[in-house]
């Protein structure tokens, strides 16, 4: 349940990050990859979002 929900605000983070030009600031960036970094490690143990 934890994990769920930690990827849910991870991809939340992200989207507003990128919606606010993250991609063109380098902590934007680096906010980004770490979120990038996390999901990766998070989405193999959870098989779907669903509550």
């Amino acid at each position: 349940m934890e994990e769920k929900a930690k990827i849910i605000g991870l991809t939340r983070l992200m989207r507003r990050e990128i919606r606010r030009d993250g991609l063109n600031r380098e902590d934007g960036r680096k906010l980004i990859e770490a979120c990038r970094a996390e999901l990766v490690g998070l989405l193999p143990r959870v098989e779907s979002l669903t509550f």
